[in-house]
């Protein structure tokens, strides 16, 4: 949340302006009291038990939008062109840089469903759906091309790329783990069956985090990643579909868990 880490305070002292000669004085105030407040000119949050003035929250509004050709299932950005995982319509890529005008520039269509991407130097990488792994080359983001594929046992919904590893949330495989150091000849690393279905995933360090729908956050060992195990689970109370990690907190989309 925005703060001011500093607040100025402008005193009328009548006796200084009277004395020229008068000893400078300051005052200071930490906003654990409201001794100073002007509460008619205060339009911030005067957080007394935090001892900060706070920013209210913002009111969020549209910068831009624009219409995809197919269901936009998922996103990923890479400076200023963002990859939009387009169900039918495969990989679609835009120009961003006035996000107020998005530009249509380059498309790739994938053999199936496009529910997942993410973006890794040159390289995208697409869960597509029936059609497993799709890695394509974007050092052109205006002609997208096939570098390889491999085809997942199920429904490959999400991906996550980490050095030379691609983890893939395939459903009812579980997590898909492909050796990507050669992209135009992926091959099988290692899998995990995980006890639900595998929507989303993400990898912080050595472990794998899935999104299970019908069993939760599952957290994966993947120290070694060609015979990765369970390290622990967390039963959400709605349908996991999609997980986040950031620090030491794990951020999962839950359907009707919220």
């Amino acid at each position: 949340m925005p703060r001011f880490p500093t607040l100025l305070l402008s005193i009328s002292l009548a006796t200084l302006l009277a004395s020229p000669t008068a000893a400078q004085q300051s005052v200071s105030e930490d906003f654990t009291t409201t001794t100073l407040r002007d509460a008619g000119a205060t339009t911030a949050d005067w957080n007394t038990v935090a001892g900060e003035l706070r920013l209210f929250p913002f009111a969020y509004e549209s910068a831009g939008s624009f219409p995809t050709a197919a269901l936009a299932y998922s996103t990923a950005i890479d400076g200023d062109r963002l990859y939009v995982a387009a169900g039918t319509a495969g990989l679609v890529v835009y120009d961003i840089t006035d996000p107020v005008n998005p530009d249509s520039i380059g498309a790739y269509d994938t053999p199936n469903v496009a529910a997942g991407v993410v973006v890794s130097g040159d390289l995208a990488f697409v869960a597509d759906q029936l059609a497993g792994l799709v890695i394509l080359d974007v050092s052109d983001p205006t002609a997208p091309a096939l570098l390889g594929t491999y085809n997942t046992p199920d429904k490959a919904q999400w991906v996550a790329v980490r050095g030379d590893l691609a983890f893939v949330a395939d459903m009812a495989t579980g997590l898909v783990i492909v050796d990507v150091t050669d992209p135009t000849s992926p091959v099988l690393e290692g899998t995990f069956n995980t006890t639900g279905s595998a929507f989303g995933v993400d990898v912080a360090g050595d472990h794998a985090y899935v999104a299970d729908l019908g069993s939760g956050l599952q957290v994966i060992d993947i120290s070694n990643p060609s015979s990765p195990s369970l390290a622990g689970t967390y039963n959400t109370p709605g349908n996991s579909t999609g997980v986040h990690v950031d620090g030491d907190h794990a951020y999962v989309a839950d359907l009707g868990g919220g």
